[in-house]
């Protein structure tokens, strides 16, 4: 579908068509997800054309302004085709939070509801969906909008731990909530110590209370949106992955490098300055690209600007980086979207050949939207010309609850030295080429280990051995001495001649 910008007649004109939609207490809204590469902003564009939506950008890294190139930003001719919301507005020196996030959104989505519009969610920051889609985030002091000085003081001093003390001080505190975290994930255990010294309560006891709620689960909070409906844009991986690639290389010729130069001018140079280590944790320096151009970033231009050598060794880190995202992206949607217990049907599009959008992605979510929202007037008027035969499409299959709960936990492999694997990938690590290289080695090293303690150990043997006959010898000749001794006393002195004579 080639996208066309709005004109005032035709939004007009879906305006008048959509606010019978809203006239029943059902609020409908439509959730795109998708890995990076995916297709999931092309679809959201498409439909917002066709119905009359608005765009909210559920992406952690698209609210700040700049780095546009990086963060792989709409281009103003795509938000000319309908509102856009949640994207360019906040400063990168400034902290976003997923509070932040929810309060901001729930706000807009009640705003675009009042204007009879459909409100879209789409991004790929997936904890950011979930968050509007379930009802499980607590609001504490720390994140309300008027912080006061001793929050933001104690906010930055969690921040400012290294993620290995933050992970321990959270096992202190909190260790069954501990145990659903990866060290590594800094902010949700950050998160954590926020909820549980401004609340005084365990982030795993507020949890267990959501799940008590009416349409709780084990994850946590009941669905929010139970109108809901979620599209999934999916490709195959091979495809995705060259995809990926093929769009960092674009990125390159688009003006990445001088973005990313010009933003580690202005925000990152003056720590390196001062002797830090440069802030890859923090608000828009999270965004994959700084860490990865790092060594090319800092370096002057006789040893790395003109060697094409750091430059294509940064390029496949940013690749890398990208696709291990995309698959993490994959997990989540599955684990906590599709497979939560009780939530919301979710659809597969097959968005792995563009030439076949229309036929596979396109027009099949389009089927989806006249079904799902079959009740809401507003949209079947719009969508009278999708045709209601041969529609087949059925959500995704979930997974059993048990399969879920076991993916939550994870398990420490001694064998990596004590890697972090989630307990439902478990038995694809031991299998995987990394794990058996490492049990390859560690058994070597055990074997090694095993000749050298055999060989001390009969080293000591012998010792031990040769002592014994030592120890024997010597008691043998006292023994011979004290017999001596006794024959000469039972015999009497021995004489001068006969001593002389002998």
């Amino acid at each position: 579908m080639q996208i066309t910008k709005f004109s005032a007649l035709k939004s007009a004109a879906l305006r008048r068509a959509t606010s019978a939609m809203f006239c029943t207490n059902h609020k409908p809204l439509l959730v795109i997800l998708g890995a990076t590469g995916a297709g999931k902003s092309k679809l959201a564009l498409d439909i917002a054309a066709k119905v009359g939506g608005e765009i909210i950008s559920a992406d952690a890294m698209q609210v700040y302004k700049g780095l546009d190139i990086v963060t792989n930003k709409v281009t103003k001719e795509e938000q000319d085709v309908c509102p856009h919301h949640m994207i360019g507005f906040l400063s990168p020196k400034e902290e976003f939070t997923i509070v932040d996030f929810q309060k901001n959104t729930m706000k807009i989505i009640d705003e675009i509801h009042k204007r009879n519009r459909l409100p879209i969610l789409v991004g790929g920051t997936n904890y950011y969906v979930e968050s509007i889609l379930f009802d499980f985030l607590l609001k504490t002091k720390g994140q309300d909008s008027d912080l006061t000085k001793s929050n933001i003081e104690h906010r930055m001093a969690l921040n400012d731990l290294s993620y290995i003390d933050a992970h321990k001080q959270l096992v202190e505190v909190d260790p069954d909530y501990a145990a659903f975290l990866h060290p590594r994930d800094k902010r949700k255990v950050i998160r954590a110590l926020e909820v549980f010294y401004e609340t005084g309560k365990r982030m795993s006891e507020h949890i267990a209370q959501q799940r008590t709620q009416s349409g709780g689960s084990y994850i946590g909070g009941p669905v929010r949106f139970p109108d809901s409906c979620v599209m999934w844009v999916q490709c195959e991986p091979e495809v995705l992955k060259d995809r990926i690639y093929r769009r960092v290389d674009k990125m390159i010729s688009r003006g990445l490098l001088k973005e990313l130069s010009e933003f580690h001018e202005e925000y990152n140079k003056e720590r390196l300055r001062e002797g830090l280590e440069p802030n890859y944790e923090h608000g828009i320096f999270q965004s994959i690209g700084f860490k990865e151009f790092h060594s090319y970033l800092v370096a002057t231009s006789s040893n790395a600007h003109e060697n094409p050598q750091i430059l294509a060794e940064a390029t496949e880190r940013m690749k890398l980086s990208t696709w291990q995202y995309a698959k993490y992206q994959k997990k989540w949607i599955n684990k906590r979207i599709v497979n939560r217990p009780i939530s919301v049907d979710v659809y597969g599009l097959d968005a792995t050949d563009p030439e076949m959008w229309d036929e596979k992605v396109f027009t099949p979510a389009m089927k989806i939207l006249k079904s799902h929202f079959k009740s809401n007037s507003g949209l079947s008027i719009v969508l009278n010309d999708i045709p209601d035969e041969d529609y087949h499409l059925q959500p995704l299959e979930k997974q059993t609850a048990a399969d879920c709960k076991k993916s939550n936990r994870f398990k420490a492999c001694i064998v990596c030295d004590g890697k972090l694997i989630i307990e439902s990938d478990w038995e694809g690590h031991i299998k995987s080429k990394k794990h058996k290289h490492f049990y390859r080695k560690m058994q070597k090293k055990l074997e090694l280990t095993s000749e050298i303690l055999e060989a001390r150990q009969n080293h000591l043997s012998q010792r031990n051995h040769n002592n014994e006959v030592s120890i024997e010898r010597i008691k043998s000749a006292e023994e011979n001495k004290l017999i001596m001794r006794k024959q000469a006393l039972e015999t009497g002195p021995i004489s001068t001649e006969t001593t002389d004579s002998i």
